[in-house]
């Protein structure tokens, strides 16, 4: 037990952080990061201000797991390239 509240305790020694930032600083700090969250948030996913965002559209067709392999071997997509495409997730 008292190794485990020595571990404890160093453990916690060496995660302190010793700033030297006054209280001003990091209330401006944390205002500013307030706001570029903000302003993220009303930007939306990869869009610019009343812009819509397009939906993302398969380049190719789509193949189903059970349908045989398109590289023509034979077996079942899902126990050939299915394993490693990352085009057909």
């Amino acid at each position: 037990m008292m190794g485990t509240i020595g571990a404890d305790v160093v453990q916690k020694v060496y995660r302190v952080v010793i700033s030297t930032e006054t209280e001003e600083q990091y209330q401006a700090r944390l205002e500013a990061q307030r706001k570029r969250q903000a302003d993220l948030m009303k930007l939306g996913p990869a869009s610019g201000p009343g812009q819509k965002s397009e939906p993302v559209r398969r380049q190719v067709a789509k193949v189903g797991r059970n349908d045989p392999c398109p590289c023509g071997s034979g077996k079942k997509y899902k126990k050939c390239h299915g394993l490693t495409d990352d085009l057909h997730p």
